[in-house]
């Protein structure tokens, strides 16, 4: 038996061919863009629905930036989840707890957290090709309330602040 070779010669397309080739493609990518997009509204919304009514908070920013007042509020923990956003958090008119955890967890992120006057603040961070700044002065006194703040960043910067009056 003898082996034949077969040239299998490829068509090219046409110009019409690589046009709808690449508007399939686009629309393909649209679709899956557009669906992480709800997908991620639903989740924000999820995680952040018990804010009003509970003293426990969580907050989410993915791609976006949120400026967050908790005045009046009572706050006994808080998380906070950014991806690729902004989060400006001022706790300084809160209704605090003896003991107040502030939870950040961030990747390529920025967030400011202000506190109010006369608190210590202890810090605990886990972070890479990250900065976590606290410019709260370290106060000895037992009986004020303390925010323990702890920081789990990946290429993000975490700043922690007194409000200024």
């Amino acid at each position: 038996m003898r082996e034949e070779e077969v040239i299998v010669k490829k068509e090219k397309r046409t110009l019409f061919g690589k046009l709808f080739h690449l508007a399939v493609v686009a629309a393909t990518i649209y679709g899956v863009v557009k669906t992480i997009v709800a997908f991620v509204r639903r989740l924000t919304r999820k995680v952040e629905e018990d804010n009003p009514w509970c003293d426990k908070k969580r907050y989410m920013a993915i791609g976006s930036e949120k400026n967050l007042s908790l005045s009046g509020e009572k706050l006994a923990s808080a998380e906070v989840y950014g991806v690729g956003g902004a989060i400006q958090m001022d706790v300084s008119g809160a209704e605090l707890s003896p003991v107040t955890e502030v939870s950040v967890r961030v990747l390529m992120s920025g967030v400011i957290l202000t506190v109010p006057p006369m608190v210590r603040v202890q810090v605990e961070s886990k972070q890479v090709a990250s900065g976590v700044v606290n410019l709260v002065p370290a106060y000895e006194k037992e009986e004020l309330p303390l925010i323990y703040v702890t920081v789990n960043s990946l290429m993000s910067a975490v700043r922690i602040q007194v409000r200024e009056e």
